[in-house]
């Protein structure tokens, strides 16, 4: 498996994951009583979701344009993440 397939399908899992947290925040309308999960970890969920969401479209750019140095970071933290 090549790097860019691990990413497209991390990629995949984690959009997935980050649809699955969505879903399961009690609506708002919706008495504490009845909630089946605390809405704040939902959020908590749903921030680390997109970070990693982030991080690996990143990657993904990065893999795409080997020549290019993005803003803020050095040429170490990129060559660690190419094969």
């Amino acid at each position: 498996m090549s790097s860019g397939d691990f990413l497209e399908g991390l990629e995949s899992e984690v959009s997935a994951d980050l649809a699955m947290a969505r879903a399961g925040a009690p609506a708002a309308d919706t008495p504490p009583s009845e909630w089946l999960v605390d809405p704040e970890e939902v959020e908590v969920e749903q921030t680390e979701y997109t970070s990693l969401l982030g991080a690996v479209q990143a990657l993904e750019t990065d893999r795409m344009d080997p020549g290019e140095t993005p803003t803020g970071r050095g040429d170490t933290a990129r060559g660690q993440w190419e094969e």
